[in-house]
């Protein structure tokens, strides 16, 4: 039966990026317009794959529905925690230059024009802040994972502030997200972190009857006055870090 599934989803993936893809190519070529359509697009891309997958998103707090655009923080346990957030909101991603690498997954990011960030240039933070400002000005929902990797859900990793900066110099709100998915029958670990070999881990994930992730949409954060991009980073970071802390002991 496991077997059946993984290459019945495997195909339902593979016709679902096409189908996407399709409409993605010509919003590509159509500015600002083509790619606010794209991000709806996204989150469609994101509903069917959570629905190919049996990925069970239940939400609390405020209603998604009426987001209107911001920067959006959120925790790192594995690529499964794009497929949800993409569910939710119309996104446009910040994502690793090392995605452009990954088959189908990264083809796909590609079309949603990222935010390309580089770990290795360090003087690459002014391009990013400058990219960064000009979507959040556009009006897009911009997706962040700035524990910078992949964690296995315990707690959360200290904070990188580059996507900060424009947040404290424009005084905009941040809005932070915490993802907890219930642990699989099997024991196997839903997340994908401490480079666990990648093809072994998507394909149980595959295979699983359904998985489910309960998604807490915490009230938006605005920056003090007297902050800088670091003190945010670290406030943000203490206030999903003790509402995980309350989640888990739920």
């Amino acid at each position: 039966m496991r077997i059946v599934r993984v290459v019945w989803r495997l195909t339902a993936i593979v016709l679902w990026f096409l189908a996407v893809a399709v409409v993605g190519v010509p919003c590509m070529l159509c500015g600002i317009g083509g790619s606010r359509r794209y991000s709806i697009w996204t989150r469609r891309w994101g509903a069917g794959l959570a629905k190919i997958l049996n990925l069970r998103i239940v939400t609390a707090g405020y209603d998604p529905a009426g987001f209107s655009g911001g920067l959006i923080v959120s925790n790192h346990q594995g690529y499964l925690d794009i497929l949800v957030a993409a569910a939710i909101f119309p996104l446009r991603f910040m994502a690793m230059e090392e995605l452009k690498r990954w088959p189908v997954l990264g083809w796909f990011v590609a079309l949603n024009k990222p935010i390309w960030v580089d770990r290795k240039a360090r003087l690459d933070s002014v391009r990013i802040a400058e990219e960064l400002a000009k979507n959040l000005r556009e009006g897009f929902s911009v997706l962040v994972y700035p524990e910078g990797g992949t964690s296995d859900g315990s707690s959360m990793k200290p904070f990188k502030s580059t996507s900060f900066e424009v947040i404290v110099r424009e005084n905009l709100p941040v809005y932070p997200i915490l993802l907890r998915y219930r642990p699989a029958e099997d024991g196997y670990p839903v997340g994908w972190y401490n480079k666990m070999p990648f093809i072994p881990h998507v394909l149980h994930t595959l295979g699983q009857p359904g998985i489910e992730v309960k998604v807490q949409l915490l009230e938006p954060i605005l920056p003090f006055p007297e902050e800088d991009r670091k003190m945010l980073a670290s406030r943000v970071r203490e206030t999903m870090l003790e509402q995980y802390q309350k989640e888990k002991q739920s």
